[in-house]
């Protein structure tokens, strides 16, 4: 963690040294600690994901307090253990609008314990089982929480497409699969280390260990990508 505030204060400083000389002097850069800092470069428990309704708050982090800072964490620790057994309530609820009810108690369609209801909505109570009226208005719901929340859960939302298919517009329902497929394409590259190279190239490439972990998921991530683009290219061309 303190070497995420260091790193910060580098950025500040180069920003600084970096500056054109000249006549008239360029706008001096918003301070850093005026700008939002980019979710994905904290630490995720840095992050202030709001917790189900009724969890308390948590204290402010005190970097330099160890009492303060030993407080945060087992607030932290505290949080995690409720959000797990409010997300183990939806898994185990009898039926999926008991599960719905359940899901609908956070605190709010941004926060973390949303996606991580979203999740378990669609993998555990509402794409099994037959049809149900209603179901398809739910499943719809919390596909566009993992799109908004960029997930990358592509084999998730390419049942979930499958199954809104006539319920949402062709292009909404097109475009939501080419978003999940630029999301998985970017977790193929993360893995395969390359752009655009075939599976075969991409583990010759890796150490053993790797190539054992790595084969079978971009086998998945590559036959959930090919699923995807041909809902993108169904019917009529997107604009």
């Amino acid at each position: 963690m303190r070497a995420l505030l260091t790193a910060l204060c580098a950025v500040s400083l180069a920003a600084c040294a970096d500056a054109p000389a000249g006549d008239e002097a360029p706008p001096a850069p918003a301070p850093v600690a005026s700008a939002p800092v980019p979710t994905d470069s904290l630490p995720f428990f840095l992050i202030d994901h709001q917790a189900p309704a009724g969890a308390p708050a948590l204290s402010r982090l005190d970097l330099d307090d160890p009492v303060a800072r030993q407080a945060y964490f087992d607030q932290m620790h505290e949080r995690l253990v409720r959000e797990e057994a409010w997300v183990a309530g939806i898994v185990s609820a009898p039926g999926w609008r008991e599960a719905d009810a359940i899901a609908r108690s956070t605190a709010g369609p941004d926060s973390l314990v949303a996606y991580k209801a979203a999740i378990a909505m669609l993998q555990h109570q509402l794409l099994k089982g037959g049809p149900d009226a209603g179901k398809a208005e739910a499943i719809g719901r919390y596909a566009q929480a993992l799109l908004d929340h960029r997930s990358r859960e592509g084999a998730l939302m390419l049942r979930a497409l499958r199954q809104l298919d006539g319920v949402w517009e062709d292009g909404r329902r097109r475009g939501a699969a080419r978003a999940s497929a630029d999301r998985l394409g970017a977790a193929y590259v993360a893995l395969a280390g390359c752009l655009d190279c075939t599976i075969p190239e991409a583990l010759a490439g890796m150490w053993p260990e790797k190539r054992r972990a790595s084969e079978g998921r971009l086998h998945d991530i590559a036959t959930v990508h090919r699923e995807l683009m041909r809902i993108v290219h169904e019917g009529t061309p997107m604009p």
